[in-house]
């Protein structure tokens, strides 16, 4: 037992450590589920790839044949195998290689749209525990502005209008507290649902948080998952046409066996050609060639719009982290003086308790307003992260 605690109060303090935006993508990345559902979906692509590769299974026939009237009944056993002379096959297994390829970017396509959910859900919990934080110490200034009057009151030099006056206003700051709390476990039971902790933390604050992230793209759209998707379909389209342009070669079917009646017996041979007479695979060629288009237009189309969409985001990133930037950078220090030069002022009678319990709300909402700010800039930061990302690790 003496060794186990130890272990066990490094497990606790571990557990009530905040967790940061890091560990958070990586736990969500890290899951098994996720990782099954990608590489089962590559596993069945590079299933069906192999089997598309594979000839046809022989046949082995059995034939008895016994006429009315004659001697002895024929027997005979015979294998037979159909050889893929134009190639088809081959053709076909190269376009199920691509099909693995497909299922593999669109797997860093989903761990991409998880990082990102990741980003966006932290950010949630990071704003409302800051929330949370604000109106908490509202309330806690007008506890103990309430105190003051109270003390006032009692000494004839404030009246019950103020003190209730102030009342109703803890009233309101602690439902705000009150109502941020749902808020908060809110956000949190969403995060958790990515991340999977299992158990939360019971202290706050359950996040912690880097500055603003740059809010400047590293790149264009050009390899994102997503297009690379597009992009390998019209190849796979290509490759199926091509298969399909050989099924005018007969396949040849070759056979090989034994063949006895009574006394008489000795071995079979044969060849024969299965002629496409009738499909020639002109049609699936056609379908393939028309799938081949669509599929190039549609990348042509997603790049086109993709590389706006970067240019758009960049610019909104730009502007919004430099507001936020801006706005705490005056804001801050900004809502500390003031509500000091106002509670100054009120204790030497220069100023009304409504002059207090306005620079009271409005530091309250400049901060409240910095955060939402704040969290603009990271949501638009994380947009712009997944319109120019190319993959994610594992």
């Amino acid at each position: 037992m003496n060794r186990l605690l130890p272990l066990l109060l490094l497990a606790a303090s571990a557990s009530a450590a905040p967790l940061t935006m890091d560990e958070a993508v990586r736990r969500a990345l890290g899951r098994p589920e996720l990782a099954e559902m990608v590489d089962g979906a590559a596993a069945a692509a590079t299933a069906e790839a192999e089997a598309s590769g594979l000839w046809e299974n022989p046949e082995l026939a059995y034939e008895h044949e016994q006429l009315f009237g004659s001697g002895a009944p024929e027997q005979a056993v015979v294998l037979s195998q159909r050889f893929d002379l134009g190639g088809v096959r081959s053709r076909s297994a190269r376009a199920g290689r691509r099909r693995v390829e497909i299922a593999r970017a669109e797997g860093a396509a989903r761990r991409i749209e998880v990082t990102a959910e990741v980003r966006r859900r932290f950010s949630a919990v990071q704003y409302h525990q800051h929330r949370h934080a604000v109106l908490a110490g509202w309330a806690s200034r007008l506890d103990g502005a309430l105190a003051v009057i109270g003390r006032r009151e009692r000494a004839g030099d404030a009246s019950a209008y103020d003190r209730k006056r102030v009342e109703r206003e803890l009233r309101v700051a602690r439902l705000e507290v009150d109502a941020e709390t749902g808020e908060r476990e809110a956000a949190w039971a969403r995060l958790d649902a990515l991340v999977a902790l299992g158990r939360a933390p019971a202290a706050w604050p359950r996040v912690v948080g880097e500055d603003l992230p740059p809010a400047s793209a590293r790149g264009g759209p050009e390899g994102r998952p997503d297009l690379r998707v597009i992009e390998l379909s019209a190849s796979v389209a290509s490759l199926e046409a091509l298969a399909a342009e050989r099924r005018w070669v007969p396949e040849l079917v070759a056979s090989a066996g034994w063949r006895g009646a009574a006394r008489e017996h000795g071995f079979v041979a044969g060849l024969a050609l299965d002629l496409p007479v009738f499909d020639d695979g002109a049609a699936e060629v056609a379908r393939a060639r028309a799938a081949q288009i669509q599929a190039t237009a549609r990348h042509t189309l997603a790049l086109s719009e993709a590389r706006a969409e970067v240019g758009a985001i960049a610019a909104r990133a730009a502007r919004t982290t430099d507001l936020a930037r801006r706005f705490r950078g005056e804001s801050a220090s900004a809502a500390d003086d003031l509500v000091r030069t106002a509670e100054v002022a009120y204790a030497g009678g220069e100023l009304g308790l409504l002059e207090l319990l306005d620079a009271y709300r409005g530091a309250t909402d400049d901060t409240l307003r910095a955060f939402e700010l704040d969290r603009r800039a990271r949501d638009t930061a994380t947009a712009l992260w997944a319109a120019t990302n190319e993959r994610t690790e594992r």
